[in-house]
């Protein structure tokens, strides 16, 4: 595991606590998507193949 990945979780884990220490000011929904395999071929891929941009629909994407 490379250290660059440890600290995006945790700042990804840290969002997630503050969205839902405010969620009744955020209208819509907010979806937290950990990717798989984003070092190497297909992590990506394979979520959206099985449709983790749905249910709901992901209008917006941040990447870091």
């Amino acid at each position: 595991m490379f250290p660059g990945h440890d600290a995006h979780m945790a700042m990804l884990l840290y969002a997630a606590e503050v969205l839902v220490q405010h969620r009744e000011r955020i209208k819509g929904s907010v979806k937290f998507i950990f990717q798989p395999a984003e070092e190497g071929h297909g992590g990506a891929a394979e979520m959206i193949r099985d449709g983790v941009l749905e249910n709901p629909h992901v209008e917006q994407i941040v990447c870091v």
